[in-house]
């Protein structure tokens, strides 16, 4: 397993900027982005694998915290 260093986080955080223009996911954006369902993020929730900001009602996603998933499961493989 390649280690991640923080090069690579902040290349996934900028291509993630760069595409979507936004710094925060609801959870339909980020289970697209990660390409699973948004059950399947409910569950990395409750696992506390994933960190949600709850804003009122709303439940969003930071771009770092997306990123950090991705260059986590990039380097998973």
């Amino acid at each position: 397993m390649k280690n991640i260093t923080n090069n690579d986080y902040i290349e996934i955080k900028n291509i993630l900027f760069n595409k979507y223009k936004k710094m925060t996911f609801n959870k339909k954006e980020c289970a697209e982005i990660l390409g699973v369902s948004t059950q399947t993020i409910d569950r990395l929730r409750k696992a506390r694998k994933i960190q949600e900001m709850k804003i009122t009602r709303f439940v969003l996603f930071s771009i770092e915290e997306v990123a950090r998933i991705i260059s986590r499961d990039t380097h998973a493989n």
